[in-house]
Order: structure tokens, then C-alpha cells, then sequence
């Protein structure tokens, strides 16, 4: 996934960051060698996938995260967290 035209959101992940700083149970955008991250925190565990469906494009920071995946709010497909 590259980052193309569109502005990155979220912190740069390059330096790491603080698990404070992840909100539990909620996607969480960052970017990292210009390409968007989402990362999602369950407790103590961290998933970070492309933010990006890759059918679509669909921006995953904005799908619904249920039982370990997360679904494109543009067609609902599925990725394992």
C-alpha cells in the first residue's frame, strides 16, 4: 500500500510509541514510511494492519472492529486483526 496523494494521518510509529497513547478497543491511525497504519489495542495486544482495504481502498480507521477483524465501512469485507 503506498501512501500516494493522500495526506497521512496520525503520529509517525517510526520512534514507537507509548500503549497510553492507544486508546483500548478503538482503531487508532498512525503512519510509518509513508504508508497508513491502523493499530488496534485489546489490553496489552497490539494489531497493526494497512489502513487501507485493499479491495477498495476503503479507510479502514472507519470500519467496524468486532471478534478480532475489522470490516471496510465501504463493503464489508474482512481482515483479521
Amino acid at each position: 500500500m503506498a501512501g500516494g496523494d493522500q495526506e497521512l494521518q496520525g503520529p509517525d510509529l517510526g520512534d514507537g510509541i507509548d500503549l497510553a497513547e492507544l486508546p483500548e478497543g478503538e482503531p487508532f491511525l498512525g503512519q510509518l514510511d509513508g504508508d497508513q497504519v491502523l493499530l488496534y489495542r485489546d489490553g496489552d495486544d497490539v494489531s497493526a494492519i494497512g489502513a487501507a482495504c485493499t479491495h477498495y481502498g476503503g479507510p479502514l480507521g472507519d470500519g467496524l472492529v468486532k471478534d478480532g477483524t475489522v470490516r471496510c465501512p465501504w463493503h464489508h469485507a474482512c481482515f483479521d486483526l
